[in-house]
């Protein structure tokens, strides 16, 4: 789909692709930046320094491709839950197998976008990894690929939380708040860092 097709879409007044979606667009964004950051880099660099460069702008292509098959799972895993509403519920068993299949798509709903927040946590990481040693000229296009890695991190940590709230299952409620706060713990140092980086470079 072309960047504007998939605006286009999410403007157009249907559910999905929506804001979890948005947030992995936001996730593989800020992977293309980097990658642009370490190319520019590169192109300086000799020995061991050029292939520390090359294996972050590797590294941020994967990251960018996962998260961009993210933004289509995020928008198929609300359309499980949505068709998991829509099963027969007439008889005793037809009732119970549409509560079963309801709940294993919010689960599903809660993983999307919890393994997108572990995915832009990676490009985070990358992102201030380039800030630091990359050509000092791209610093601000570091910085714009951190704050929307973050911002992935923060939106998707919302549409955990909010499919969280109709899953009956307390062990696997407890284990994925616990990757949210942890995720969203490390991205808030993560963010400080970056600060520090351009209080002292800009």
């Amino acid at each position: 789909m072309k960047i504007n097709d998939f605006l286009e879409n999410v403007a157009g007044g249907q559910p999905t692709p929506g804001g979890g979606s948005a947030a992995a667009f936001a996730g593989s964004l800020s992977s293309a930046l980097v990658r642009m950051v370490s190319n520019i880099t590169l192109k300086k660099l000799e020995g061991e320094r050029q292939e520390k460069f090359k294996s972050l702008e590797e590294q941020a292509g994967v990251l960018q491709n996962e998260l961009w098959r993210l933004v289509d799972r995020d928008a198929e895993s609300f359309n499980q839950v949505m068709n998991a509403f829509r099963l027969p519920r007439e008889t005793p068993e037809e009732k119970e197998k549409r509560k079963e299949e309801i709940q294993k798509a919010f689960q599903g709903a809660a993983e999307v976008p919890l393994e997108t927040m572990e995915k832009a946590l990676q490009v985070g990481k990358l992102a201030l990894t380039v800030m630091r040693e990359g050509n000092p000229n791209c610093i601000t296009d570091a910085a714009v690929g951190f704050l929307l890695a973050h911002a992935c991190i923060k939106g998707a940590a919302l549409n955990v939380r909010i499919n969280l709230d109709s899953i009956k299952d307390e062990e696997f409620t407890e284990k994925a708040v616990k990757g949210v706060d942890r995720l969203l713990e490390e991205a808030t140092h993560l963010e400080d860092e970056m600060n520090r980086l351009i209080e002292e470079n800009i």
